[in-house]
């Protein structure tokens, strides 16, 4: 019986490290995500600024950069999940499409971190 009790303490034990693990991971995930959205939100509005100017073309080129970070940001987002994160993240990016409103852009932003803590705060 004793034995049983202490293979018990060991398998909630390693549950407990594995699910830590995989917050940190996950933590992290959304952090480089949030990182990088915020990034081609500021990169779009540059662009955005600059249009007419001769500035408008490199800022452009930016802009496009930091949509590729995105991008490969979100693919870990996908990869560690959960699917309601993964569908907020997905919502954002598509948010930082040139012709989206801002405001949309700031509430799919919101979404995104509610969906995240939600996802970490999870037992």
């Amino acid at each position: 019986m004793q034995a049983d009790a202490q293979l018990d303490v060991a398998r909630q034990t390693l549950t407990a490290q594995h699910l830590a693990a995989q917050r940190e991971v996950r933590r992290a995930a959304y952090a480089a995500f949030l990182a990088a959205t915020d990034a081609g939100h500021q990169r779009r509005l540059e662009w955005q600024q600059a249009l007419g100017t001769s500035e408008a073309a490199g800022c452009r080129d930016r802009y496009r950069a930091a949509l590729s970070t995105v991008t490969e940001a979100l693919t870990l987002v996908r990869l560690e999940g959960p699917d309601p994160v993964s569908s907020a993240a997905e919502a954002l990016e598509r948010f930082l499409d040139a012709n989206a409103s801002p405001g949309q852009y700031q509430a799919a932003h919101a979404d995104f971190l509610d969906a995240a803590r939600t996802a970490l705060a999870a037992p």
